[in-house]
C-alpha cells in the first residue's frame, strides 16, 4: 500500500515539475512583451515606424518562438532517444 502512495506522489511531483517546465516559455515571453511594452515610446522616437511596423515589432518575439517549437520539440525527442538506446 505505501508503495503505491509513493508512486503517486512521485508521479504529482513529475507532472508539478513538466507544468514548471512548460510555463517558463510563458513566463519569458511575457515579461519580454511587458519590457518591450515600455521601450516602445523609445523605439519610436528612435526609428519612426508606422503603426503596422510596431505591431510587427511587439508580435515578431512570440511568432519566433512559436515557430522554433516544433524544430526544438523533435531536437529533443532526437537526442533522448539517442541517449536511451
Amino acid at each position: 500500500m505505501s508503495t503505491m502512495i509513493d508512486q503517486r506522489q512521485k508521479a504529482g511531483a513529475r507532472e508539478w515539475g513538466a507544468l514548471a517546465v512548460l510555463m517558463l516559455p510563458v513566463l519569458l515571453v511575457s515579461v519580454n512583451n511587458t519590457a518591450l511594452s515600455f521601450a516602445l515610446p523609445a523605439i519610436s522616437k528612435a526609428l519612426h515606424p508606422t503603426a503596422s511596423q510596431l505591431l510587427w515589432i511587439v508580435d515578431i518575439y512570440p511568432l519566433i518562438l512559436a515557430a522554433l517549437l516544433i524544430p526544438m520539440a523533435a531536437w529533443v525527442t532526437e537526442s533522448g532517444v539517442a541517449r536511451s538506446s
